[in-house]
């Protein structure tokens, strides 16, 4: 069985279609679908749930966020194959069966990722994502690596110099798209609930690495991300929230063996940036 766990916070028409996808799709092992719902109280859950009565619906008295919303859904669920899904992505028919019948197939993978393009076509580049370390960091949001897409060394966070039209191994994909063998989920544990909305993924993947298994992008997986359907327009506490995830995800992977010089410059660098971006945020809202 393949448990599909999405997480619903307010996006009615989005997981409406996510699920219309979800259970149009071509034959694959006994599906389960259980969609967590993050205190939306707009009714829109309840209507999921009438519209889908093969649908089991969770209900949260707050908003856990993504994290913590999607170990509730991976406490109860049964598969031996366990999938993220965010709300606002929509499969092609055969992305359930080949993501199955890839972890059934490959013990040595751990988890596996879907080529996911957003409405425009282009690549969601969080479903291709390298080791993220301070330097590539700094090379992604300098925008040295979209101005030296083919350097490996510039390249690192999102592994652009590799092709996208075949599978293969990768360091990172996105929670949007995640698909884990029970036994990986079992080692490793949860997602971190520190991180709210941002960052919980790229933990995950760490973690699935460190334990021993391969983190594989198959481009023969495909999905629609209308990104950022279930946060809307970015508000602050958005922004804030991102910045954070970043926080917490260098002083858990990297702080432990920084030196204290390497610690003063990458957290001094992710408070400027957020700065900045917390800036930026304020002024677009105030020209609205």
């Amino acid at each position: 069985m393949i448990s599909v766990l999405i997480v619903h916070y307010k996006t009615e028409a989005l997981s409406r279609a996510t699920l219309n996808a979800v259970y149009a799709s071509n034959p694959c092992p006994p599906l389960e679908v259980i969609l967590v719902d993050n205190n939306s109280q707009d009714g829109s859950a309840q209507g999921l749930s009438r519209e889908f009565p093969q649908l089991r619906v969770l209900y949260m008295e707050e908003n856990l966020g993504f994290a913590r919303a999607n170990n509730v859904a991976l406490a109860e669920a049964t598969g031996d194959v366990l999938l993220l899904l965010n709300s606002d992505v929509v499969l092609e028919k055969d992305a359930l069966s080949r993501a199955y019948e890839l972890l059934m197939s490959h013990k040595d993978i751990g988890c596996v990722g879907a080529r996911l393009t957003l409405p425009d076509g282009s690549l969601d580049h969080a479903c291709h994502r390298g080791r993220v370390t301070p330097l590539s960091a700094l090379y992604y949001f300098t925008g040295l690596a979209k101005r030296f897409p083919n350097s490996r060394r510039f390249g690192q966070y999102t592994l652009s110099w590799m092709p996208l039209e075949s599978p293969h191994d990768i360091d990172a994909l996105s929670g949007a798209f995640c698909c884990i063998r029970r036994e990986v989920y079992a080692r490793i544990g949860p997602l971190d609930a520190q991180y709210f909305m941002y960052g919980e993924d790229l933990d995950w993947c760490a973690r699935i690495r460190q334990a021993g298994w391969r983190i594989y992008y198959d481009s023969r997986i495909k999905g629609i991300h209308y990104k950022g359907g279930s946060s809307g327009k970015r508000p602050w506490w958005l922004v804030y929230e991102f910045y954070r995830a970043m926080w917490i995800y260098y002083d858990t992977h990297h702080a432990p063996a920084a030196s204290l010089l390497e610690k003063i410059c990458a957290k001094g660098g992710i408070a400027l940036l957020c700065g900045i971006a917390l800036l930026r945020n304020c002024i677009k809202r105030r020209i609205r």
